[in-house]
């Protein structure tokens, strides 16, 4: 018997406002050495950003996307009063999406969140798999 990856559809998002300052190279470092560990359970990572800097591409494996219509969608801004004018940014952040829906989320990008959505993760897929082998079971 061979068994379909059950989850296809979760990735990892991580949302960041830009790669050209160091703030953003930061969290997009930090986020590359989580990869392989997102990878040994098939989830695959992708990055959003309004501003590549350049760097797309860094990572063959990494999907690096230059979208503010996504940003919009996973809610990913704030608003912010800086010197007494409103004035909008995108807030730095995780998403679990699965199949076009956010399955899980995390405000800050920091190893804690990562693990915390690792975690949430795991339990998805064990869970898929969990229905997909009881299924298989003979009846009696």
């Amino acid at each position: 018997m061979e068994l379909e990856n059950p989850m296809t559809g979760l990735e990892l998002t991580a949302v960041l406002p830009s790669l050209r300052t160091e703030r953003g190279r930061r969290y997009h470092d930090l986020v590359l050495q989580w990869k392989s560990v997102f990878g040994q359970i098939d989830v695959p990572l992708s990055l959003v950003t309004e501003d590549a800097g350049g760097i797309q591409m860094q990572d063959p494996d990494t999907l690096y996307v230059e979208d503010s219509q996504i940003i919009d969608r996973l809610q990913a801004r704030q608003e912010k009063a800086v010197f007494g004018h409103r004035t909008e940014s995108v807030r730095a952040s995780l998403f679990l999406v699965q199949n076009d829906a956010v399955a899980g989320r995390a405000a800050r990008i920091n190893s804690q969140s990562l693990q915390k959505l690792w975690k949430q993760a795991f339990l998805i897929q064990t869970k898929a798999v969990m229905e997909q082998m009881t299924g298989c079971l003979p009846e009696g």
